[in-house]
C-alpha cells in the first residue's frame, strides 16, 4: 500500500515524462518549421506554436510535480537537493509564464526562468548522477570544440539568415 511519502516520490515520475512526452509529441505533431536538433523546446510553447497547449501543460506539470518530489526528497535525503527540486519546479512554472514572442521584455523573464531551470536542476542529483548527468553535457562541449576547431562546424547565421 503507498503512503503519502510514496505518492510524493512518484510526482518525481510524472512530471519528467510529462514534459518529454510533450516536447516529443509536440515535435512529432507541429505543423510549424521546428527541428529538435536546431530549435529550443520552448518554440514548442511561443506564442502562435500549434503546439503550445501541449508544451505548456507539459512545462506545468513538470513545474507543479518537481517541488511535490522536492518534498519527498527533503524526507529521504541529506542535502540540497530537495531545495533544487522545488527551484526547478518554480523556475519551470516561470518559462510557462512567459511565452517566447509576446515582447522582447517576456522573451527576457523567459530567458531568465529557463537558465534558472537548468542550474537548479543540475543540482538536484547527487554523485554519481550529478556526473553522469554533467559528462553528457561536457561531451557535447567536446564534440562542438572539436568540429569548430577542425572547419566541420561553421557559423551557419551567415547562411540562414539568422
Amino acid at each position: 500500500m503507498y503512503n503519502r511519502l510514496d505518492a510524493m516520490a512518484l510526482t518525481g515520475v510524472a512530471g519528467p515524462l510529462a514534459f518529454i512526452s510533450a516536447w516529443t509529441l509536440g515535435a512529432v505533431g507541429t505543423g510549424m518549421d521546428y527541428s529538435s536538433i536546431d530549435d529550443a523546446i520552448s518554440r514548442l510553447a511561443a506564442m502562435g506554436a500549434d503546439t503550445r497547449w501541449l508544451m505548456t501543460a507539459g512545462f506545468v506539470v513538470f513545474g507543479i510535480s518537481l517541488p511535490v518530489f522536492g518534498g519527498a526528497l527533503r524526507r529521504t535525503l541529506t542535502g540540497g537537493a530537495w531545495l533544487a527540486a522545488v527551484l526547478t519546479g518554480l523556475a519551470t512554472l516561470g518559462v510557462a509564464a512567459t511565452p517566447l514572442d509576446r515582447s522582447a521584455a517576456v522573451d527576457t523573464l523567459h530567458g531568465i526562468f529557463a537558465t534558472a531551470g537548468y542550474v537548479s536542476l543540475v543540482a538536484v542529483p547527487t554523485g554519481l548522477f550529478q556526473r553522469a548527468g554533467l559528462s553528457s553535457t561536457d561531451v557535447w562541449l567536446v564534440i562542438a570544440a572539436s568540429m569548430m576547431a577542425t572547419g566541420r562546424l561553421s557559423d551557419t547565421r551567415v547562411t540562414d539568415g539568422r
